[in-house]
């Protein structure tokens, strides 16, 4: 039995029944267990808002307006906290991560998302059946250094690493082999108009590359490059260079008239 509970019910052990119908706990809900006379394997619902699928094992129903969580903890003092395990699988009994997910057949024994005891994250794919064993793709470690590559090993001082699997192929629009950056939402094609970019900053005022359409083709693509003169953080990036996708290149110009064109200055 529990203190401040509606109904109080008898200390469940290994070797008595555990019984049907509603043990209501709290105010804020109710627990049910529906035996395998009812569910096919039984089924444990916590709560009584909303409607689940029949085939939900495990069912945590928040009251409207609330917000539903499962939490893991122990009060054992005794066992130290950095030893205490909480873990969570699903398809998977391998008590070695905090959080594992495995694949099912005729994956399983393969993890596709696993957490272990130091922070660690791994992202992991699996061929497809008989295509060999799984590859950790992505790797978030517990410094935030993120790895994209094969086996997802991260570099200790790079918050981003990313290993190609292919070697660059100009011929293919999508033949990068690392990092591709495109544009979107409410950005459109138009001549001068820039593609997403990369910048680079220390504080606030930011440089950067970005690619820049040249003509009424969104598909002619060269470079623009800035920097950022002012002390100013907010204000805003200048062009300072730009090759353009005929290979012109122009310093000062953002329409270089020459293969070299330089504005206002000497080479």
């Amino acid at each position: 039995s529990g203190s401040g509970t509606t109904n109080t019910v008898p200390r469940w052990t290994s070797s008595s029944s555990l019984g049907d119908g509603p043990l209501t706990f709290s105010q804020n809900g109710t627990a049910t267990w529906e035996s395998a006379d009812t569910v096919m394997g039984g089924r444990l619902i916590v709560g009584n808002e909303g409607t689940i699928s029949t085939d939900s094992r495990i069912a945590i129903l928040a009251p409207t307006g609330n917000s539903s969580y499962l939490y893991f903890a122990s009060t054992v003092s005794s066992v130290p906290a950095n030893t205490r395990q909480y873990v969570m699988g699903i398809d998977s009994s391998d008590r070695s991560f905090k959080f594992n997910i495995q694949g099912a057949a005729p994956n399983q024994g393969n993890n596709i998302i696993k957490i272990n005891y130091t922070g660690e994250i791994d992202f992991n794919t699996i061929p497809p059946v008989g295509g060999g064993s799984q590859t950790t793709s992505l790797r978030i470690d517990n410094n935030g250094n993120v790895a994209i590559q094969p086996g997802g090993a991260t570099l200790t001082n790079t918050r981003l690493n990313v290993v190609s699997a292919d070697n660059y192929d100009p011929s293919l629009y999508d033949g990068m082999g690392g990092i591709r950056i495109g544009s979107g939402g409410s950005s459109s094609p138009g001549d001068g108009n820039y593609t997403g970019g990369i910048g680079f900053a220390i504080a606030s005022g930011t440089s950067g590359i970005a690619g820049v359409q040249k003509g009424t083709d969104g598909d002619k693509q060269g470079l623009a490059f800035f920097t950022h003169p002012s002390i100013t953080g907010g204000d805003a990036a200048v062009e300072k260079m730009r090759l353009d996708a005929d290979g012109n290149l122009g310093v000062g110009t953002e329409s270089p008239s020459g293969k070299l064109h330089v504005k206002d200055g000497n080479v």
